[in-house]
């Protein structure tokens, strides 16, 4: 007797295979997504860097100092923003498409629920030197000025 089709068990084992195939897929482009946006923080935190290094070069080797050249955790107050070194509104999150938050504490990017979109920014040795530090997706990206 010759007998067409499918099987039970060939129809069960072809959607495994498929389901897999297709997890899969979707697995790896949200890997990606994931990847993409962490790229753009990236570049806008080396934006920012570079606005750092401007004001420094313009004020005898000293960096904003929080809560003077810079206050404000939306990015608009104080003279690192009023003077043009660097506009806030320039540089979104690649999740939200709003601004960044600013803040000048160490940040704790050890849980998943760290928000990307904060940008911590302090200075040290009497504002010769500063970190801006990310949490990002895929973990912590730290930038430090040239020592």
């Amino acid at each position: 007797m010759n007998k067409k089709g499918f099987t039970l068990l060939e129809l069960i084992i072809a959607l495994a295979i498929g389901s897999t195939i297709i997890a899969t897929v979707l697995l790896s482009a949200q890997g990606a997504e994931r990847a993409n946006r962490d790229t753009k923080r990236r570049g806008d935190a080396n934006k920012l860097s570079s606005a750092l290094e401007q004001w420094a070069d313009n004020k005898s080797g000293k960096y904003p100092v929080w809560g003077t050249d810079w206050s404000g955790s939306n990015g608009q107050g104080g003279a690192f923003f009023s003077q043009g070194y660097f506009k806030a509104d320039t540089v979104t999150d690649p999740r939200t498409n709003s601004s960044y938050l600013y803040s000048n504490s160490a940040p704790s990017c050890s849980t998943p629920l760290t928000p990307p979109s904060t940008i911590y920014y302090q200075t040290q040795n009497a504002g010769r030197s500063w970190t801006i530090d990310m949490c990002l997706e895929s973990g912590t990206y730290r930038l430090a000025s040239p020592q």
